[in-house]
């Protein structure tokens, strides 16, 4: 019994932690529902799954580098198998009786189809280019003796031991003939996939392949690391019936000389690529073709009955292309684009080849097919024509991409949502940030990278970052890259064009924001009477209890920049400061004591900002004139980061809860849902946080007035957009008395149920409203009587007290559980009087104004 109190105890703590300070206000409970309106973060990946293993990959010895592959396959697709064989040729850096390359333990290879080689100098072009593939065994070949071979199925490698070594500087040719399984259970390496034809309902087989990020070891023996950039010649047999696809444009056919029937498909040679970068495509698809001015072929395959709905991605992919032809101003690098529909595919992202890109049906059709052609089309230039060197860089590919995608988006359908990384601010603001995610940490990471790319686009200006990135990809192509290599175009860029000072380098600007696993806020105290400000950097952390070890020492470079009443063009906003890894600086020169300021305006970089009380006061009052028409407009972006800044800062005790709630008084004339996609946000997280406290109720109320406001001012198609789709449900959440009863019914249907599972109406049992549950949930599970347990709302910590010491190992966890519990409620004891007085005042003030208008409040 003892350990089933402990665990109960456990549980109840780690189930009230989020809450515990509101049970001291709770006075109401409520029947209802509230889910959570929080931002989710999406999951997109170039080469970042299963990364943090590849990380510690141990890599290939050195002592022998591929050169070149010349690759032919053999699959058979209703039998789901291959054969194939690979010569590669090698040369030798430093003298080696042993030869290891990658190949996976499913892969069959018998010792007798390995076979090695020393090419002679004859074999060499005259100007040093890479030597021709020999095939077969020609006079110029001299024959070196294999030992014995072995697989290391841990690493997977492939090793060949030889009878003598290789010599320095010599070059040599590798020819291994394998077999292998294609993959029916996913969508990785080489597959095997079909489709019911819509006329003769037969069932289609397709082979393809999805090479990223190691796949290529499953389907012939290589140097799969993505440094060996190097050219491939492959030739692919095939029935007459289909066609295949590779990463070139095919040169020929001939018949196979043992297979009546089929062909072989011989492609060009491939400028040099990464083995991540082959692939290939066996189908019977059809497809439709586009010839742009930028002289590529660009062809879209599928199924026959599903090419008409991939019509928009014949039309959007050269106008994808043209920009970052011209955003890049390097020529898209192959003759070819196929991009094909694929049905039934199973991968988490497109598997994206060099001049090849296999989609899932679903990314093509609807409104995210521009994101995924964007994403994939921008990793021809950053990920295939220049590739990270290693698996640690891959976050900044991955950025890369994403920056391009967003530009994009932002040009061709005003799309770019800035508030997808207000996900980020709250993640990086908790104690153990992300800490629950695993290997998606990479893909957050990465979208980090990218604000930050963000922030020196707008600190260098556009012009500076994009020449930049122009001398990078220039310098880079068909080589690999290391991040460095960025920073130091975007330095040497920016250093041409005089948009960078002398004493800020952005190595040492990328270094600080990357290295630290979170995020800064800067409080800005004006000095009205000099015209200056005191400027100060600090972690930002939301979630409670602020004991974070090392907050103190971190710093980032932080660029100053601001817009003002007398200049609102945040284009033309430039660097007045830039704080160097520095706590504290004071900036000069800033505008009269009746105008405000907006550092950071649109979410330049990725940090709130806080100011003294004065400068709130006039954003919140030049924030209702201007949405009246009163005064120049805010911009849409600036106008939702006040907002989501405000209340974020109140939230975790930078800012009075006052200030935070005079930014909302601005909305009863805002339509605009970006903006109101902040409050939403706001509604739901302070409405959990005060949930059964009087102050919770007010807000509630006061937020019920505003979103009715809001639907009434709505007019035709606007009262069934997204704005007003979610003011409705954001009316449920704030106990709007229609949409109250029904829950309540539903509610008690649910608690009459003998299983507490049975049409649960909500998917996580937490908070106040759900004690009761808890107690009966408990009592079902663990069989404690409830007079043990007693009243789980006050008697958490007696009960830790009097089971003091029999937690063991897990007393450090019930003691920071404890403290937390302590820190909600004293924040509860901060901010709650605050927040119901400011409610008190205003609601009051519109009642009074109702009353003399002879109209009542709704809600």
């Amino acid at each position: 019994m003892n350990k089933i109190i402990i665990g109960v105890v456990t549980l109840v703590l780690f189930g009230y932690q989020a809450f515990a300070g509101k049970l001291l206000h709770a006075k109401v409970n409520c029947e209802h529902c509230k889910n959570s309106m929080g931002h989710r973060l999406t999951r997109r990946s170039i080469d970042l799954e299963d990364v943090a293993t590849h990380l510690n990959d141990l890599r290939l010895p050195r002592e022998v580098v591929p050169t070149g592959y010349r690759l032919h396959l053999t699959p058979y697709l209703e039998e789901a198998r291959f054969k194939g064989r690979v010569w590669i040729n090698i040369t030798c850096l430093e003298g080696t009786d042993t030869v290891i390359l990658h190949a996976h333990e499913d892969l069959n290879i018998s010792h007798s189809d390995v076979t090695i080689k020393k090419l002679n100098e004859e074999t060499h072009d005259k100007d040093g280019e890479e030597p021709h593939m020999i095939i077969g065994h020609p006079m110029n070949f001299k024959g070196v003796t294999i030992s014995s071979t072995k697989k290391d199925p841990n690493r997977q490698w492939y090793i060949i031991m030889l009878s003598e070594k290789l010599w320095k500087n010599h070059m040599y040719q590798v020819d291994i003939a394998f077999s292998g399984d294609l993959n029916t259970d996913d969508s990785e390496g080489f597959f095997r996939g079909s489709y019911q034809d819509h006329k003769t309902k037969e069932k289609r087989w397709f082979g393809a392949t999805h090479m990223r990020p190691t796949n290529a070891r499953r389907v012939f023996p290589c140097f799969d690391e993505p440094a060996y950039k190097v050219p491939f010649e492959i030739r692919v047999a095939r029935k007459e019936n289909t066609k295949v696809l590779s990463n070139m444009v095919t040169t020929y056919l001939e018949d196979v000389s043992d297979e009546p029937g089929w062909k072989w498909q011989q492609f060009q040679k491939s400028p040099p690529l990464s083995t991540f970068s082959v692939g290939w495509l066996i189908s019977d698809f059809e497809h439709v073709i586009f010839e742009g001015q930028n002289s590529s072929i660009i062809r879209v395959y599928g199924r026959s009955h599903f090419l008409g709905q991939l019509r928009e991605v014949v039309e959007l992919a050269p106008k994808v292309l043209t920009y970052l032809e011209e955003y890049l101003r390097v020529k898209y690098p192959s003759s070819k684009l196929d991009l094909v529909a694929l049905p039934h595919y199973k991968g988490a992202d497109p598997a994206d080849h060099w001049g090849l890109i296999l989609f899932k049906e679903s990314d093509l059709v609807g409104e995210t097919n521009l994101w995924y052609i964007t994403q994939e089309l921008a990793n021809q230039w950053v990920g295939h024509l220049t590739t990270p060197h290693w698996w640690n860089y891959a976050q900044t590919n991955m950025a890369l991409t994403n920056y391009l995608v967003n530009d994009f988006t932002m040009q061709w359908r005003s799309q770019y949502v800035w508030t997808q990384g207000y996900s980020l601010y709250y993640g990086y603001s908790e104690r153990y940030p992300f800490s629950l995610l695993g290997s998606q940490v990479e893909n957050i990471r990465a979208s980090k990278c990218t604000w930050l790319l963000r922030m020196l686009n707008y600190t260098l200006t556009e012009k500076s970052f994009r020449g930049g990135l122009q001398k990078f990809l220039e310098d880079r192509q068909y080589k690999t890259f290391s991040e460095n290599d960025l920073w130091a175009a975007l330095t040497t860029q920016s250093r041409k064009d005089a948009t960078l000072p002398e004493s800020v380098n952005v190595a040492d600007v990328a270094k600080s924001w990357l290295k630290n696993e979170r995020f800064p806020v800067v409080t800005v105290n004006r000095n009205y009477a000099d015209n200056t400000a005191d400027i100060e950097q600090h972690m930002f952390l939301r979630e409670r209890p602020h004991d974070v070890p090392n907050k103190e020492k971190m710093v980032w470079y932080i660029p100053i920049m601001y817009i003002s009443p007398d200049n609102l063009d945040i284009s033309a906003a430039r660097p007045v400061a830039w704080m160097k890894n520095e706590k504290e600086i004071t900036v000069a020169d800033l505008p009269d004591p009746d105008k405000f300021i907006i550092v950071n305006p649109e979410e330049i970089g990725m940090f709130m900002i806080n100011y003294d009380l004065n400068n709130w006061a006039l954003l919140a009052n030049y924030l209702v004139e201007s949405v009246q028409g009163n005064r120049p407009p805010l911009s849409t972006p600036v106008r939702a980061k006040l907002l989501h800044d405000s209340w974020n800062l109140a939230f975790a005790g930078e800012l009075n809860f006052a200030s935070a709630l005079n930014m909302t008084l601005f909305l009863k004339y805002e339509k605009e849902f970006k903006v109101w996609d902040a409050m939403f946000t706001m509604i739901d997280h302070i409405s959990r946080q005060t949930d059964g406290t009087e102050a919770g109720l007010k807000f509630e109320e006061y937020c019920r007035r505003l979103l009715t406001h809001l639907l009434n001012s709505l007019e035709g198609e606007a009262k069934t957009s997204e704005l007003g789709r979610l003011a409705n449900q954001m009316l449920s959440q704030v106990s709007y008395q229609p949409y109250l009863d029904k829950a309540r019914d539903v509610y008690k249907q649910w608690m009459d149920s003998e299983d507490p599972d049975a049409g649960n109406p909500c998917k996580c049992a937490t908070g106040p409203k759900y004690a009761d549950w808890w107690v009966k949930w408990i009592h079902n599970i663990v069989q404690v009587s409830y007079e043990e347990l007693g009243c789980l709302k006050a008697k958490v910590s007696e009960l830790y007290v009097a089971r003091q010491g029999e937690f063991g190992t897990a007393e450090s966890i019930m003691e920071n559980s404890l403290k937390t519990i302590k820190e909600e409620a004293r924040w509860s004891e901060e901010n709650m009087p605050e927040m119901e007085a400011w409610l008190d005042n205003k609601l009051a003030e519109e009642d009074n104004v109702m009353n003399e208008r002879g109209t009542h409040p709704i809600g």
